[in-house]
């Protein structure tokens, strides 16, 4: 694909340890032509949002935000120069000083701190802090959207709920649950994922959070035994505890080695995010009106021109 030469270095270089956009800059107002944004006395050019926008695969509104920072960091580290090409080379070394620096800064800090390591083991809990699961089946009466069908789904649900006492296996329940005559009632029997006694799912990158009383309910079952009728906002359920998974669970002072670089980053950016809001109080930022549209026009262009270029498929 091919993009424009000029590029703002401190955004190049800063956009590898970004992985929040942080905020819209908050003034919007009258710049000159072309220009996305103003910081102080430096422009933004909409073309330039827009090559960034393609070459990070990000909103331009994010490539904007990205190069605004960029931007208040180099009026404050950057020397004043008329050199527009020695700037933007003193603006890229500034850029990864300011990073080496504040790393640096993180790790002087010392292994990650036990409210670190906390906060750390809480985002990662399926690798390092993961309590025992369960897997069930279970067969659901789905509320009815006609209130006057309620008293029959919850006579539906209680028998099933006899017709599973018994269940010895998930293909016995399930053949059990079927086997009840339920009308125009929608039933469905369902094999989960395995979830945790809070009911959060802990498959990896499945967010999934089941209801509170339903993982109540299964948490308080034996292995193999069949619960009665649970009412949750979703309707009446009857729960079969198939298995009950052990916890896994790593050490503390594993889980500070686990976490160094990580922590690491973590102060990194939180440095970072409070330098910038102290240089967005000493800086005015102006943001041009109607260069949300500006900015996507232009970046769909750049993505049109990249099409027609040598490295297209084909050639």
């Amino acid at each position: 694909m091919r993009v424009r030469a000029a590029s703002l270095a401190v955004a190049v270089a800063l956009a590898s340890c970004k992985h929040d956009a942080p905020a819209a800059p908050a003034n919007t107002s009258e710049v000159a032509a072309g220009v996305a944004a103003r910081v102080g006395e430096t422009s933004i050019p909409i073309a330039l949002v827009a090559d960034v926008a393609v070459v990070h695969h990000v909103p331009p509104r994010v490539a904007l935000d990205w190069m605004v920072d960029d931007a208040l960091l180099a009026q404050k580290i950057s020397p004043a120069t008329e050199d527009d090409a020695t700037r933007g080379r003193v603006d890229a070394v500034m850029a990864k000083l300011v990073i080496s620096r504040l790393r640096d800064d993180a790790r002087a800090l010392g292994p990650a701190s036990d409210d670190e390591v906390r906060a750390l083991s809480g985002r990662h809990w399926r690798e390092v802090d993961l309590p025992s699961q369960m897997r069930v089946i279970h067969a659901v009466v789905l509320r009815p959207k006609d209130d006057t069908q309620l008293p029959a789904a919850r006579r539906l649900a209680g028998k099933i709920a006899a017709a599973e006492e018994s269940a010895a296996s998930d293909g016995d329940f399930e053949e059990r649950a079927k086997a009840v005559e339920h009308g125009a009632l929608e039933v469905r029997v369902e094999r989960l994922k395995p979830f945790v006694d809070d009911g959060r799912v802990s498959v990896p990158g499945d967010d999934t959070t089941y209801d509170a009383t339903f993982a109540r309910a299964a948490g308080a079952l034996s292995v193999g035994q069949t619960s009665g009728v649970v009412e949750t906002p979703f309707g009446w359920h009857v729960i079969h505890l198939l298995e009950k998974l052990p916890p896994r669970v790593v050490p503390v002072e594993q889980r500070r080695t686990i976490f160094a670089e990580e922590t690491l980053a973590m102060r990194a950016r939180q440095s970072l995010a409070t330098l910038l809001d102290a240089l967005r109080g000493r800086r005015s930022v102006q943001v041009a009106n109607g260069a949300d549209a500006l900015m996507e026009m232009a970046a769909a262009g750049v993505v049109h021109d990249g099409a027609s270029s040598d490295d297209s498929p084909g050639n």
